[in-house]
């Protein structure tokens, strides 16, 4: 009844404050996007979007980035490869740039039409490794008025060489479902899958309210987010988003997979700002987890207290914008799970970017947080970019470092708690227990060629306790004296720790503006074998 109403007074609201206004629905950026926007305003001053590290983002801020490059293109101020990269991303996202696209005469409508086609393969060192893929992504977008939607579908169908699929139990918690080729068809090594994501979204000038279906990422990092990745499956969500020019405030309720007969909640706010001549950049985020209790078995040493199954609704408390939630869960009875993050970005000397992530999901004391108690759950991702030109080429060089502490993001309820949708974590994407550095040097050949070197360590162990995500913690006092419970005593990796090595090259064109092709070779060494992987993929936008 409560999310009817919600609805209809949105739309009550669209309705009556209707008004003509530009074209701003949110946008879905990639790495390559992202990593071109910092280094223009590394590199030339452009200013970056408000929103920049909260996504999905804004069209409008988009726009406005493009403009003020344009201008710098324009100029004769930016490399070649920097201009063609613009000019790539303009015709993937601008309006005015787009083939299918229609305005009204007075300019208070916009519809735009966009359709991409993309295929990948892989090969390794054994023909049973070959994987194939292929997509087609259509998209509408546009507005009325202050009103501004977007919706698309991905639709792929896979074939995996080493790996055959039974039919999907459509449970979230076994991941996104697929459907099997052919009535008769128990097992297969093709199985297709779709996801649909989109969003409308009202603009009243300093406030926005949105709901939608999509990726959600919080934080500067650029491989290892720790809050929100942006890589899980679209969540259902609506936001609120207030600018108070000094500071920003966006808040996030919406639903989440763990079992497809169980509620799953979240809510997340951030409230970021910048200093020193927006030099420092600053975010303080919260996210709270909860959800009806599940019956998904977890094995013997991952039993959920049966005092704890209960069914959870919509938590009103947690919709009041900027009360911090860690005492919101203590004032509803301690019964979620909750986690806050800060992060900063600093822009620092010229043409370097420095970033740095530290979550706390859980503490005992403040003085003792990096102690060896189970209980003291944190994570932190560290990074840094250096962006310049050799031999009037453009080189971008990074990297990124992360660890994650054992237990983070598990929580004593089970799946209903835990830090994942769809079975993927939506944090970290290692999970509890890890550790990785990235380094890499990107170097533009020509405006429509790039080559990319990277080095990847990363150090996972899922055998001990807290080694997953999906992990319950065996409370001695919970539990009878004879069944097993956990230590109190955590130790990071351990005995079982599976290391990664994985070198590669890659190289990336752009030989149209509707067309590019990527070829990467990485080949994956741990202790035990060495892996040749070949990766090659190619995209269509119209």
């Amino acid at each position: 009844m409560k999310s009817n109403i919600s609805v209809c007074l949105f739309w009550i609201i669209a309705i009556i404050t209707y008004s003509t206004a530009e074209y701003t629905p949110n946008v879905r950026i990639n790495n390559e996007l992202y990593q071109l926007m910092h280094r223009l305003h590394a590199v030339h001053s452009i200013a970056l979007p408000d929103d920049i590290a909260s996504q999905p983002l804004n069209y409008a801020g988009l726009e406005r980035f493009f403009y003020d490059a344009d201008s710098l293109a324009n100029a004769g101020k930016l490399t070649s490869h920097e201009k063609h990269l613009l000019y790539v991303y303009q015709k993937k996202y601008s309006f005015k740039r787009n083939r299918i696209r229609w305005a009204s005469v007075s300019g208070d409508i916009h519809i735009k039409a966009d359709l991409d086609l993309s295929a990948d393969m892989r090969l390794k060192n054994d023909n049973a490794g070959t994987y194939l893929k292929g997509t087609i992504g259509p998209s509408l977008k546009g507005n009325v008025g202050k009103l501004s939607f977007y919706s698309g579908i991905n639709v792929w169908t896979e074939y995996f060489a080493d790996s055959v699929f039974t039919r999907s139990t459509y449970e979230p918690y076994n991941g996104v479902p697929y459907n099997v080729y052919g009535r008769e068809t128990d097992s297969t090594n093709i199985r297709s899958a779709d996801l649909p994501y989109g969003g409308v979204r009202y603009d009243a000038g300093r406030i926005k309210l949105e709901t939608g279906i999509d990726k959600i990422k919080f934080g500067p990092s650029v491989d290892y987010p720790l809050t929100l990745n942006g890589l899980t499956p679209p969540i259902t969500f609506a936001r609120a988003i207030l600018d108070m020019e000094i500071v920003h405030y966006s808040h996030i309720a919406g639903l989440l997979k763990s079992q497809k007969d169980k509620k799953k909640y979240i809510y997340a706010h951030r409230l970021e700002f910048s200093l020193f001549k927006s030099i420092l950049q600053a975010g303080i985020n919260e996210v709270i987890i909860t959800g009806d209790a599940t019956n998904q078995d977890l094995g013997v040493r991952n039993k959920v207290n049966p005092a704890d199954s209960s069914e959870r609704g919509w938590e009103w408390a947690y919709l009041i914008p900027f009360v911090p939630f860690k005492f919101v869960e203590h004032y509803t009875g301690d019964r979620d799970n909750a986690a806050v993050s800060l992060d900063f970005t600093l822009w620092y000397p010229d043409k370097c970017r420095w970033y740095l992530e530290f979550l706390l999901d859980d503490m005992l004391n403040p003085l003792e947080i990096f102690s060896d108690d189970w209980g003291n759950k944190w994570a932190l991702t560290a990074g840094g970019q250096y962006f310049t030109e050799v031999f009037s080429r453009d080189l971008n060089l990074s990297i990124e470092y992360s660890h994650v502490e054992p237990w983070v993001y598990t929580h004593f309820y089970g799946g209903s708690h835990s830090y994942t949708h769809y079975g993927q974590p939506l944090g970290n994407p290692l999970g509890p227990n890890s550790q990785a550095v990235s380094i890499s040097a990107e170097y533009a050949l020509s405006k429509a060629n790039t080559i990319k070197i990277c080095y990847l360590n990363s150090a996972k162990n899922c055998s001990v306790r807290g080694g997953t995500i999906t992990d319950v913690f065996q409370d001695r006092s919970t539990v009878d004296s004879t069944q097993f419970h956990d230590s109190t005593k955590k130790r990071f990796l351990g005995d079982g720790t599976r290391f990664t090595s994985v070198p590669s090259v890659a190289w990336m064109f752009y030989p149209a503006k509707i067309f590019s092709v990527s070829v990467r070779y990485a080949p994956e060494f741990t202790r035990d074998d060495v892996t040749q992987k070949l990766f090659i993929s190619g995209e269509v936008m119209f």
